[in-house]
């Protein structure tokens, strides 16, 4: 028989909100503030931006700095304006993340669930592959540090998702057993693999750009397609 659940762990993006809309506006309002340095069309931009991404996150691999803005805009400056300015990659930097908090906001759903949760003494924890000053700026945004019991980020860890440590980490903050908890997220290679290495129970979200159904560890428990079928589950294991 299967232990009663007592915490819930939480990935953030593509889970608690859509990514892709907001991250598309904040890079036309980044594209916006580089044309005073360079011509240069938005579709060019916003490949150049991706192109230094990927150059980031291969010499970062598995770390929260892979996906770091100031270090991708950097890269971005120094490639294509040939030269360091701490100045213009700032201002790129904060033109992006200004619009997206602007825009982000929280599927329907979400605060209901968190409610739910609290309600029935359940704890809650938030897990995240990005650094910790932005994700936490994003809480802020939601006005979630009220919901949540413990908050980890693989900046925090070294590594990001599927590594153990990571899971470990917030297991410990939260004082449950892997057996007692169950992950919610986006991401079968990520979110789902990395939870049930540790025999967590896990529930796929199939929002966002990489929820796809996958087999083996990457298989989910439980598939959802909003907050509703997820609190509908849970009612059932808590």
């Amino acid at each position: 028989m299967r232990l009663m659940i007592k915490a819930v762990l939480f990935d953030i993006d593509d889970t608690i909100y859509e990514f892709l809309p907001v991250h598309k506006k904040a890079l036309k309002t980044a594209h916006e503030v580089y044309l005073v340095y360079e011509e240069i069309s938005e579709s060019e931009f916003e490949k150049q931006f991706q192109q230094s991404w990927d150059i980031v996150k291969s010499s970062l691999k598995g770390t929260a700095s892979g996906s770091n803005r100031v270090l991708i805009f950097q890269n971005l400056v120094e490639r294509r304006l040939k030269r360091f300015d701490s100045s213009i990659i700032l201002e790129l930097y904060n033109a992006y993340w200004n619009s997206f908090l602007d825009d982000i906001t929280l599927f329907e759903g979400v605060l209901d669930l968190l409610e739910f949760l609290k309600n029935n003494n359940i704890k809650i924890g938030f897990i995240t592959d990005l650094t910790a000053f932005v994700q936490m700026r994003k809480l802020s945004k939601f006005k979630l540090s009220g919901y949540i019991d413990a908050f980890v980020s693989s900046e925090e860890c070294g590594n990001n998702k599927p590594h153990k440590i990571i899971f470990d980490r917030l297991l410990q903050k939260l004082g449950v057993s892997p057996e007692t908890a169950i992950m919610v997220g986006d991401t079968a290679s990520k979110d789902i693999a990395g939870a049930k290495r540790l025999n967590i129970r896990t529930i796929q979200l199939l929002k966002g750009i990489f929820a796809k159904k996958s087999d083996g560890e990457e298989k989910a428990d439980y598939y959802v397609a909003n907050f509703s079928e997820i609190k509908s589950i849970l009612e059932k294991l808590c």
